[in-house]
């Protein structure tokens, strides 16, 4: 295997997991987010309907962050195939996320 081939197989192992925990970040922020603003609205005890196209909008956005995170899951998945093809010898253990991913603050419910 040539130094190119290794330094870059390195690089795109430890990027991957990091892209996996951003996206898992940006899913519980979103998620907070939600969880506030209905908070909010239970506590200020404003008619159901205050708010609710907001609500619809980032409930959007978590469908598609979900949908992002199935498709960084999927890359993974086909560069660890490419690994193989290419006779990498580290592609059976895959780096583990050098990132945490922690919530602003822990989800409640609200009803």
């Amino acid at each position: 295997m040539s130094f190119a081939v290794a330094k870059n197989a390195k690089s795109i192992a430890a990027a991957i997991p990091s892209a996996e925990a951003d996206v898992d970040a940006a899913m519980l922020s979103i998620s907070n987010l939600m969880s506030a603003l209905v908070q909010a609205r239970c506590e200020t005890r404003v008619p159901a309907a205050t708010g609710q196209a907001t609500l619809m909008r980032l409930a959007k956005a978590q469908v598609s962050l979900l949908s992002v995170s199935n498709d960084v899951l999927r890359t993974h998945r086909e560069m660890e195939k490419i690994g193989r093809e290419m006779g990498l010898a580290d592609v059976h253990e895959c780096p583990k996320p050098t990132a945490t991913v922690s919530a602003p603050h822990t989800l409640k419910a609200v009803a």
